[in-house]
């Protein structure tokens, strides 16, 4: 009787010409290397094979630092100075981050009722880089100030929780700040309306400039009227990737998008055209004529006669057909 299948990438071990069939587990593609892998790239095997993981968590995997949606921050501690009147806030950041060093971020929220965060409260620091925030205001005698803290991070989400109430509720809060702004350009070669190319093989490459810190390039090329024709990411901390390509889908107008991420999950893009064509056909190669009929010698005439080729191309050519041009015989 045949065994059960079992996972040893081996062994068909229940005989049916296949081998692990049924007992492989998922893995995620982890393309930037930090443990969490993309939920949209997936391969099945025995245990994880090089760049993937078990974790299909990953909000953004072309940052190393940005994996999830922050949790909820920690240990709000709030002490006042009588003698300079700040209030200092300081915390712990969440037990589930979703993010490593500059990528997570703080906003800090102030309302005057304990209640009130959502309907009337006030951005006293947003997009903080440390666990501190400070508060130069006082309350109207009588009255109170509160506080709560929310993390965010560039998942598409952004922010984490500012807490919960004691039925479970979550406290909600109008959102803090702006969008994420990229300090640098982004640069695509070749550039767009330059002279139209062939159907070779073409190095692409994406740059950036600025003060940020760019950790990854994405390069997307569509054909207009047709598919995409390349798309690949490189998590490379740089101000330049390389990117080959050869046109797949024929002649006609590409578009190429290039995207760079920051450190911190922030995004530039460039956008350029190309239109591919067949180039035009150009003499490099003559083949010198030569008389096929000797001009000596008794009875029948087998012969060989070498014709001589100029060849001043720049790739190999090939002899598609050899003809006759004329026979002989004499008895």
């Amino acid at each position: 009787m045949p065994a059960v299948e079992t996972c040893n990438n081996l062994i068909d071990d229940d005989c049916d010409s296949t081998i692990d069939e049924g007992v492989q587990s998922t893995f995620y593609r982890d393309l930037d290397g930090d443990t969490f892998g993309n939920v949209s790239s997936t391969t099945l095997a025995c245990v994880p094979p090089a760049g993937y993981v078990v974790s299909p968590s990953d909000c953004n995997d072309s940052v190393p630092a940005i994996w999830a949606t922050p949790g909820e921050a920690r240990a709000l501690l709030l002490t006042h100075s009588a003698l300079s009147g700040v209030t200092t806030l300081a915390w712990t950041a969440p037990a589930l981050p979703g993010a490593s060093g500059s990528a997570l971020h703080y906003d800090t929220l102030r309302a005057a009722q304990p209640n009130g965060f959502n309907a009337a409260s006030f951005c006293l620091e947003t997009d903080g880089a440390n666990a501190v925030s400070t508060d130069n205001a006082l309350p109207a005698p009588g009255t109170s100030f509160f506080y709560l803290i929310r993390a965010r991070d560039l998942c598409p989400q952004q922010t984490g929780p500012l807490g919960y109430d004691s039925n479970g509720t979550e406290t909600t809060a109008p959102p803090c700040g702006g969008p994420c702004t990229f300090g640098g350009t982004v640069g695509i070669t070749p550039a767009s309306a330059q002279p139209n190319m062939d159907q070779g093989p073409t190095q692409v490459t994406v740059t950036a400039t600025g003060a940020d810190t760019f950790v990854s390039a994405r390069l997307v090329i569509e054909k207009s009227g047709g598919a995409v024709d390349l798309d690949v990411s490189q998590v490379a901390t740089g101000t330049s990737w390389g990117f080959p390509w050869t046109p797949g889908q024929g002649v006609g107008t590409y578009v190429a998008t290039a995207t760079v991420s920051t450190s911190v999950g922030c995004s530039g893009t460039k956008v350029n055209t190309w239109v591919i064509v067949v180039p035009p056909c150009s003499v490099c190669a003559a083949v010198v004529p030569a008389d096929p009929t000797p001009s000596s010698g008794p009875g029948i005439r087998y012969y060989r006669q070498q014709n001589q080729i100029y060849n001043t191309c720049t790739y190999p050519l090939n002899v598609t057909s050899v003809a006759v041009r004329a026979t002989s015989s004499t008895l």
